[in-house]
């Protein structure tokens, strides 16, 4: 996207992208706080064997991609909101 397609915008679509993507932000977050702690306890609970341990180890991996998702939305957030700053400075 080009200087004069971002001048163009709405600073109103700056504000509802930035919004957008810190929305995905906390959600994930809330996903990850669900998947590493409740999930394992439950798997846990009652259960053992080779299953479990590989289920627990599958969960690892998914928990590690969705640390970088998170990150990725939050800083899209801030990447939006700080191109906004500095077209409305011009």
């Amino acid at each position: 996207m080009d200087y004069a397609t971002l001048k163009a915008l709405k600073p109103s679509e700056f504000t509802e992208a930035a919004d957008g993507y810190q929305s995905v932000s906390g959600m994930a977050d809330h996903a990850y706080g669900s998947a590493e702690g409740r999930i394992p306890a439950r798997l846990r609970t009652g259960l053992s064997g080779a299953a479990v341990n590989e289920a627990l180890v599958q969960l690892r991996g998914l928990l590690r991609t969705s640390t970088t998702r998170r990150s990725s939305a939050g800083n899209q957030a801030n990447v939006v909101a700080g191109r906004y700053d500095k077209v409305q400075r011009g």
